[in-house]
């Protein structure tokens, strides 16, 4: 289960990697760099907020594209300042002023071209999920978007405990949901550890994943103490 409880008693400056929207602001590889894993990171999100509108699954495909092909061209952020919030905001602003006034422009970009390579199989799977009835197109976006970061930050972990894979996998349905998570006694007898040793892995495998998941908030937004308030946002989204 994600925890959004301080893990320290403050969020020291230094503590997170440099923030992705400071690094999509500079020049050169580092910002390409930056705003390619930006555009990773959202265009789930941003692709069922435009299911969520009413969009088919090809026009809403081919929309999140233009969009990503645009954004990588540098032309969006010209204007952008990352103190004035929260990167996902900006992007849905963004996109949604975009979708009004350069659609048509950027039609010709399909999915597949551009500068974002959006997985075939993944968006296949998008298509197959259905829409959440009653949600708005941001409701939607804040949902999915929440579920992205939760997924990447796993990725991570499952790659941190490659070593342990059969461990991890063990443990992961308790970090999302503590009430599907398998019983240490019985973890460990299919593992050949004490039930202790199986908690202390728990333990520490729950401290990891919160702090990963910060790691995750921490590159899109401005400062460290929008981190917690972040968290809140997104533990809430998950629960409800």
């Amino acid at each position: 289960m994600i925890s959004n409880s301080n893990p320290s008693a403050s969020l020291n400056e230094g503590l997170f990697p440099p923030t992705a929207w400071s690094m999509v602001m500079g020049a050169g590889n580092e910002a390409m760099v930056a705003l390619e894993r930006l555009a990773t990171a959202y265009w789930r999100p941003l692709y069922v907020f435009t299911r969520q509108r009413g969009e088919s699954h090809e026009s809403a495909a081919d929309a999140v594209q233009g969009f990503f092909v645009k954004l990588l061209s540098g032309d969006l952020l010209r204007k952008a300042r990352p103190g004035e919030g929260r990167f996902r905001n900006y992007l849905l602003v963004a996109y949604r002023r975009w979708m009004s006034d350069e659609r048509d422009k950027a039609h010709a970009a399909k999915r597949g071209g551009g500068a974002v390579a959006i997985p075939l199989d993944e968006l296949e799977a998008l298509q197959a999920e259905p829409m959440a009835a009653g949600d708005s197109p941001e409701a939607a976006f804040d949902r999915k978007w929440a579920e992205s970061l939760v997924s990447r930050a796993l990725v991570v972990l499952e790659q941190d405990w490659a070593e342990k894979a059969a461990l991890f996998s063990a443990l992961r349905c308790g970090l999302e949901d503590a009430a599907d998570g398998e019983k240490y006694a019985d973890i460990g007898a299919r593992l050949g550890m004490s039930a202790g040793a199986v908690g202390i892995a728990a333990f520490n495998l729950r401290k990891e994943f919160s702090a990963q998941v910060r790691r995750e908030i921490r590159a899109t937004v401005a400062t460290d103490a929008e981190v917690e308030p972040e968290l809140r946002h997104l533990v809430a989204l998950l629960r409800g």
